[in-house]
C-alpha cells in the first residue's frame, strides 16, 4: 500500500519538473515572429550588415561622406579650442557667430580683433618658424590670403558639406581649385551719387560720361596708392576687358577731384562736395547711408566690378584643424550666412539668403565684370607698381 502512494508521489513530482522546464523554456525562448515582421539578428562585431537591417546604430547607416563628416566633427570635440585671427568678426558680428556656432556644433571658438590681413599672416609666419601655432584658420582679403596659400601657410579647407551643391551659389565661393581659400560674400564697385545734386535722369549711364563738361569737378576718384578700388576698375575696364584705354584715365585726372582714400571719397559725396564718386561700395557708404545721405548706386552700362570678399584659410599645421572645418562649414551653412550678413549688413554668395545690404544700397546689375583670384593678384601688382596713379597724375 505504502509502495503504490510512493509511486504515485514519484510519477507527480516527474511530471510537475517536466511541466516547469517547460515553462521556463518558452519564457526563454524569442517571442513567435508576428507575420509579416523580420526576426532581428544580433551581429557579431565587425560583421558586415544585411542590407535592410534596421537594427544598425545611426552611424552605421550613414554614407560615407556623411561618417567621414562626423569623424571630423566627432575629432574636432577632441581638439584645442578653436582660434580665429579674424579681421571680419568684430563686437556684434564675433558675438553672433560664436553663439551661433555652439549652438549649432557644440563647439567653441574664439575670435583675435584688430590689425589688418597682412598683418595676421604675418603674424602665422612668426608663430610657424617659433614651432607654436596659434590661429588655425584667418580671414581676410582673397589677395593676402593668397599670398599666404604661395608661401605655403595654408591647407585645403575641402570637402566640406556645405560647398557639395553649386547650384546654391551665386558664384564659386572656392577661390582656388585646391580649396585652400573661401570666399562667403561679395560686393560691387561702382558709381554713386548724391541724390540731391543729380537728377534722375541726370545719371551717368557710361564710365564715359564723366569726360563730359558738366561734370568737370563733380567726380570723386580715390586715390588708387590707398585703395584698390580704382585700381580694381582700371585693371577691369582697361587690362582686362579693354572697355576703356589708358587715356580715358588721363583725361579722367584732369577733370576729377582727388579723395585721400575710399572713405574720405565716400564722405565727399554724401556731403555734396561731390556729385558722384567714380566707383564706391557698400562698405565705405553704410556709415553714410545709416546717417540718412542722400546717395545711391547707379548701374553702369559698362557693367559694374564684381569682386568676392570674405575670404578664410586653414593654417597649414593648425593646431584645432578639424574645428577650424567645422567652423568654415557652418559659416558656409545657410544659418551661418544668415547669420553673419544680418549682422554685418551685407550680401551672401548664397542663393537661399536673403540680402542685408540697406535698401538704399541695393543694385541688381544688368552685367557683372567678376573678378577672379588672379585678377586680384594683378590688380595688386598694378597697385605696388602705382600704375594708375600715374596715369591720374599726368597733365
Amino acid at each position: 500500500m505504502k509502495s503504490t502512494i510512493g509511486n504515485k508521489c514519484l510519477i507527480r513530482l516527474v511530471l510537475v519538473t517536466i511541466v516547469g522546464a517547460v515553462m521556463v523554456g518558452l519564457a526563454c525562448s524569442p517571442p513567435s515572429p508576428v507575420p509579416g515582421q523580420t526576426t532581428p539578428v544580433t551581429k557579431a562585431p565587425g560583421s558586415n550588415p544585411d542590407p535592410g537591417d534596421t537594427t544598425l546604430s545611426k552611424v552605421e547607416t550613414l554614407s560615407p561622406d556623411q561618417a567621414a563628416w562626423q569623424k571630423t566633427l566627432d575629432t574636432a570635440r577632441k581638439e584645442p579650442k578653436l582660434v580665429m585671427y579674424s579681421y571680419y568678426m568684430p563686437a556684434d558680428i564675433g558675438l553672433a557667430m560664436k553663439r551661433g556656432f555652439k549652438q549649432s556644433t557644440g563647439l567653441d571658438i574664439e575670435f583675435i580683433i584688430g590689425g589688418s590681413p597682412a598683418a595676421f599672416v604675418e603674424r602665422v609666419k612668426v608663430e610657424r618658424r617659433m614651432g607654436s601655432p596659434v590661429a588655425s584658420i584667418v580671414d581676410g582679403s582673397a589677395v593676402d590670403l593668397g599670398q599666404a596659400k604661395d608661401e605655403g601657410l595654408t591647407q585645403p579647407l575641402i570637402p566640406l558639406p556645405e560647398l557639395k551643391n553649386p547650384q546654391i551659389w551665386r558664384f564659386d565661393p572656392t577661390m582656388d581649385k585646391e580649396g585652400h581659400i573661401l570666399v562667403s560674400n561679395f560686393a560691387f564697385y561702382t558709381s554713386w551719387v548724391n541724390t540731391k545734386l543729380v537728377k534722375p535722369e541726370d545719371e551717368p549711364k557710361s564710365y564715359k560720361d564723366f569726360l563730359k563738361p558738366k561734370w568737370k569737378g563733380q567726380v570723386s576718384v580715390a586715390a588708387p596708392l590707398a585703395t584698390a578700388a580704382t585700381v580694381r576698375a582700371y585693371y577691369q575696364l582697361v587690362k582686362k576687358n579693354g572697355i576703356l584705354d589708358d587715356d580715358y584715365f588721363r583725361q579722367l585726372g584732369k577733370v576729377a577731384l582727388l579723395a585721400a582714400n575710399l572713405r574720405m571719397d565716400a564722405e565727399k559725396v554724401a556731403r555734396g562736395e561731390a556729385s558722384v564718386a567714380f566707383t564706391s561700395g557698400v562698405s565705405p557708404m553704410g556709415p553714410f547711408l545709416q546717417a540718412g545721405a542722400p546717395v545711391k548706386p547707379v548701374d553702369m552700362q559698362e557693367g559694374v566690378i564684381g569682386f568676392r570678399t570674405g575670404a578664410v584659410m586653414l593654417v597649414q599645421g593648425a593646431p584645432s584643424p578639424n574645428a577650424g572645418r567645422a567652423f568654415v562649414n557652418w559659416w558656409f551653412s545657410k544659418e551661418g550666412q544668415a547669420t553673419f550678413h544680418k549682422a554685418a549688413g551685407t550680401e551672401s554668395l548664397r542663393t537661399d539668403v536673403p540680402s542685408f545690404v540697406p535698401v538704399a544700397a541695393q543694385l541688381t546689375p544688368k552685367k557683372v565684370l567678376m573678378a577672379t583670384s588672379e585678377d586680384d593678384r594683378e590688380t595688386t601688382k598694378f597697385q605696388r607698381d602705382r600704375v594708375v596713379d600715374k596715369l591720374l597724375e599726368s597733365k
